[in-house]
């Protein structure tokens, strides 16, 4: 199957109820095991809405915008950072060491 927000072509395994694409983390479920729809849309965090699980490090927002950001010396503490559609950097936007970031959030809606 094709990720319908990314693109990216996913392997899923038979017998599961629920995937997250690996590129971009949008998730997908499935009451049959045949046609997978998507559960999750991401969007900035100054959008209203319920906020979003944490995502994984290997994924990124679709959307430009503010989003809160864990990082492993910062912890429990969230950072706002700005993303940029490549990177996250300050709402400055400088330049943010990645090496101990964990996750992310945005908001649903």
């Amino acid at each position: 199957m094709h990720c319908s927000e990314c693109g990216t072509r996913m392997s899923v395994p038979r017998g599961i109820a629920s995937t997250s694409c690996p590129r971009c983390g949008e998730v997908y479920w499935t009451e049959t095991g045949n046609k997978f729809y998507p559960a999750l849309r991401m969007y900035p965090v100054t959008t209203d809405g319920v906020v979003s699980k944490w995502m994984l490090t290997g994924t990124r927002p679709l959307m430009i915008g503010e989003y809160e950001c864990r990082f492993r010396h910062t912890d429990p503490h969230h950072i706002r950072l700005w993303w940029n559609g490549m990177r996250f950097v300050s709402l400055k936007g400088e330049p943010v060491d990645m090496t101990h970031f964990l996750s992310w959030r945005g908001m649903l809606a």
